[in-house]
């Protein structure tokens, strides 16, 4: 029997054999690209999925057969629908089986205003689009057409970032609350479900990361008294607290932040870095009339640094922090909170290493690139003036230096005073998000062509999209795991094994739209295969066998097997499946099973150089495929014989311009299916 088995940390729960798994029945979606699962049927090879507006199923919107167990469909669905779906297994030769089951679903709204315009279809970077919008209160994805993709529904959430695996980071805007409204870091689901919040005990503002730890890390507001340094806000000063305003009395509230540390399970803080502690109050901003601010805010106080994004190298151990109000980007060892160096605009305490001359204002948001180039929006506002920037810095030494290797301005229409941000793509694009326009994101390539533009259309007088991402697709992360020859054997859904030298092949595909490394473990506690472990890396939208050789013993009734699937970049949707084994030799004495239909033979010779010979036994007349895989998965040959008569058959297999490399062969008839292992060498 075969179970899937769904972690997050731990197992949360367990699906018996043969049901239809997502979407559950009577879901309501806040999204049109949805991913349908179901289990693994015995001795299917391939499955039909059917979804219709109809339950009597008489008008399709999508007929798809699938060798997989999962399907997603990016086109046929709409808002506003209510659907039904069902499966059914297809066997040898197409024949279909009986439908598992009918599961209905529905769709929700569209809640944004979002329009696209294509410039160059060719250099778009594929996938879609996340924004955040900060005085609306929502989040959707949009496609390369503009049309909406998914929302947040009736929660108020904005996003931050994304791990870009499946996992979305932001706040959630909460009113009506005893002390007032405030916005409650989160980590949520496609589904809206917050998965994680962080304690509200501080105001978490501008950014919420996870830690490969899998702790927390935000920024919150931490207040000290100071003095009012002497300048040209001076005189107002001294309307609001004369004989005070002489730089030296520490009597006004300054409002600098600090970066904290939850356990992820306690919602403790385990760590922080508080910004008084690390950089001089003798820095702060004389350009952008944040002094004069000060006396219009109530309660009056002065936002010193305001800090609006941070980043987190695991290679390094460091935390990257970006203070707009002091025009400055820090890089923090962790977990010692050692400045490792400061970029940025010189001020009096000398403490900006360098960069003194890149002459970036007011910044928001940070990409750290591999070759540690950093990506940043420069809002501009001494200059009213917008840019997005790749700096290279330079660390070798301990000397620091930074230069400017991309850059391109905005248009006036598109200045940004507030909010944005700068994605570098993978085709080497950019994304620049800004709020001019009521909220624009323009693709622009590094010779400064426009690619693709979104208008938001956000509320005046702001239009304060807070952050746009170009991600791969809803279902970054996806995967599906099927045993090769399940069979039913005496009510049971088993695989059946040889007594001596045996293989169990599990096929391993990855339905997701990123790639991905699956780490795998074969746990048997009968010792038959022993415990394998490995790694396995499969690109998105392929497959690949996975062969495990043991030596089975002629036990009557042997223990189950489990084998366990982790994707490493999101450990949290770990699959263990349950393989319930029988040795061929309990199925010949038991009259109510159907006894085997071939043998097998070795191929000859293994390893060969370009052809191998292929002998098997047909103990009746019977249909029969034998099919050559790659180590991939991907299928190279298929040879079909209709009604071979009973007897020895030998046929030769040409592996022709096919690399070096590990390859399989798959021999099938109704009832049994047998793999071999094959090497070719060049």
């Amino acid at each position: 029997m075969i179970r899937i088995i769904l972690f997050t940390f731990f197992i949360i729960s367990s699906n018996l054999f043969g049901g239809l798994l997502k979407p559950e029945d009577g879901d309501e979606l806040n999204y049109i690209h949805v991913l349908f699962e179901w289990e693994q049927e015995p001795d299917a090879v391939a499955y039909q999925i059917e979804i219709s507006s109809d339950h009597d199923f008489l008008s399709l919107s999508v007929s798809q057969i699938d060798s997989s167990l999962i399907y997603i469909e990016k086109e046929m669905i709409g808002w506003e629908t209510t659907y039904y779906w069902r499966v059914a297994p297809l066997y040898q030769n197409s024949n279909p089986g009986e439908y598992i089951d009918v599961r209905m679903f529905s769709t929700g709204e569209t809640i944004s205003n979002a329009e696209a315009t294509i410039y160059d279809e060719n250099l778009y970077s594929e996938g879609l689009t996340v924004f955040g919008a900060f005085y609306d209160y929502y989040s959707a994805i949009i496609d390369m057409n503009g049309d909406e993709i998914w929302n947040s529904g009736e929660q108020p959430i904005i996003f931050y970032n994304t791990d870009y695996y499946g996992q979305y980071y932001g706040c959630q805007y909460l009113s009506g609350q005893p002390d007032g409204n405030y916005y409650n870091g989160v980590k949520y689901s496609l589904g809206n479900e917050v998965i994680w919040a962080e304690p509200s005990e501080e105001f978490n503002h501008h950014e919420i990361i996870e830690l490969p730890n899998g702790n927390f890390l935000g920024i919150v507001e931490v207040e000290q008294a100071g003095p009012v340094p002497i300048g040209s806000w001076t005189g107002t000063c001294n309307t609001f607290y004369p004989g005070l305003c002489d730089g030296v009395i520490p009597f006004f509230t300054w409002f600098g932040d600090k970066i904290i540390e939850w356990d992820r399970e306690s919602h403790e803080m385990i760590w922080e870095w508080n910004f008084f502690d690390y950089i001089s109050t003798a820095d702060y901003d004389i350009e952008n009339g944040t002094w004069f601010d000060a006396f219009i805010a109530t309660p009056q106080r002065y936002d010193w640094t305001h800090a609006n994004a941070l980043w987190f190298d695991d290679n390094e151990s460091a935390i990257y922090v970006s203070i707009r109000h002091l025009s400055r980007i820090v890089k923090i060892n962790y977990p010692s909170g050692e400045i490792i160096w400061s970029m940025g605009e010189e001020m009096p305490s000398g403490d900006v290493d360098f960069g003194h001359n890149l002459e970036f204002n007011f910044q928001h948001s940070l990409q750290i690139l591999e070759n540690g180039n950093v990506i940043t929006f420069d809002n501009g506002n001494s200059s009213n003036s917008s840019r997005a920037l790749e700096i290279q810095v330079n660390e070798d030494g301990g000397i620091y230096s930074a230069d400017i290797v991309w850059e391109h301005s905005l248009s006036s229409e598109l200045y940004g005073a507030f909010s944005g941000n700068v994605q570098k793509l993978d085709n080497s694009n950019y994304l620049v998000t800004t709020i001019g326009e009521s909220g624009t994101a323009v693709e622009i390539s590094p010779d400064h062509e426009n690619i693709w533009e979104a208008k938001f259309h956000l509320s005046e007088p702001l239009g304060a999209v807070y952050r746009s991402n170009r991600i791969s697709g809803l279902y970054p992360s996806a995967f599906s795991i099927s045993v090769v020859g399940l069979t039913d054997y005496n009510s049971e859904t088993s695989v059946l094994l040889p007594i001596g030298s045996s293989t169990i092949n599990i096929k391993l595909a990855n339905d997701g739209s990123s790639s991905e490394t699956f780490e795998y473990t074969l746990n048997d506690e009968s010792g038959w295969f022993v415990n394998q472990v490995g790694t396995v890396f499969i690109e998105d939208g392929k497959s690949q066998i996975i062969t495990l050789q043991g030596t089975v013993g002629d036990e009557p009734d042997p223990p189950n097997l489990n084998f366990v699937v982790i994707p490493v970049h999101r450990p949290d949707l770990a699959q263990t499946i349950e393989i319930n084994v029988h040795t061929e030799q309990s199925q010949r004495t038991n009259p109510n099973n159907i006894v085997s239909e071939f043998s097998l033979s070795d191929p000859y010779p293994n390893p060969f150089n370009s052809r191998i010979k292929i002998h098997f036994f047909l103990k009746q007349k019977n249909d029969v495929s034998v099919r050559f895989y790659d180590i991939n998965g991907e299928e190279l040959d298929n040879l079909v014989f209709q009604s071979l008569e009973q007897g020895e058959h030998f046929l030769e297999w040409d592996a022709g311009n096919n690399p070096s490399g590990i390859y399989l062969l798959k021999l099938e008839t109704l009832h049994q299916t047998e793999t071999k292992k094959l090497t070719f060498l060049r």
